[in-house]
């Protein structure tokens, strides 16, 4: 999943919101039973990655 901003929460402690739509197909029935997430903040020359990574019909992990 990727999403393009993330609100702030607070500062102290660093805290982010992340929504996910409950109608997603692929990554909110993951989500829903996982124990726990990973999220990774990248930058702008990560821009190739973040394209790959946000394409719906190809391999997401590939060459990674």
């Amino acid at each position: 999943m990727v999403a393009s901003s993330f609100p702030s929460v607070s500062t102290q402690p660093p805290l982010v919101s992340v929504c996910i739509a409950d109608s997603s197909t692929t990554t909110w029935p993951r989500l829903r039973t996982a124990n726990r997430i990973g999220i990774s903040v990248l930058a702008t020359e990560h821009r190739v990655i973040v394209r790959q990574l946000s394409a719906e019909d190809t391999d997401r992990s590939a060459g990674q």
